[in-house]
């Protein structure tokens, strides 16, 4: 694989260097370093989640620049990872987007709250009202595994 660090192609070295960064393998971490100074929120969350290595302070750095994305999905994609460090701050993300206008965002941001403990029963009732089907079922579920 690190033979292909040098194709010819971008895509190709990219890949690459994610793969090796998922490895463990540090070969690759230029590359990587590099998309995560990028000005593209969506590139800093692709190279984060490859490297496991990066540390809390730059983790948490990286994903809350991300929270203040226009784009609402970065923001979830955002959300979802510091869910894992900062399950209440990710929450309070989460359900400022379930009030997104398009289904999309409230969708993603539903079924990343389904799997937050503990569980949210006003919110999830809230959700099962929601004019989005999928929505409703993220909703749906929440409720459910509160029940168990």
């Amino acid at each position: 694989m690190r033979a292909l660090l040098s194709d010819s192609y971008i895509e190709v070295r990219t890949k690459t260097a994610l793969a090796l960064a998922r490895l463990g393998d540090s070969a690759g971490r230029d590359v990587v370093s590099a998309m995560l100074r990028s000005p593209v929120p969506d590139v800093r969350l692709i190279a984060l989640e490859a490297d496991p290595s990066i540390a809390g302070g730059q983790r948490s750095s990286i994903i809350r620049s991300v929270l203040t994305d226009r784009d609402p999905l970065n923001r979830v994609r955002a959300a979802e990872m510091l869910a894992r460090d900062d399950p209440d701050e990710a929450r309070a993300a989460l359900i400022a987007l379930t009030r997104n206008a398009d289904s999309m965002p409230r969708r993603e941001a539903a079924r990343v709250l389904e799997l937050l403990e503990p569980i949210d029963l006003d919110l999830s009732r809230r959700l099962m009202a929601d004019t989005e089907p999928w929505v409703r079922m993220y909703g749906a579920g929440a409720v459910l595994k509160a029940a168990r």
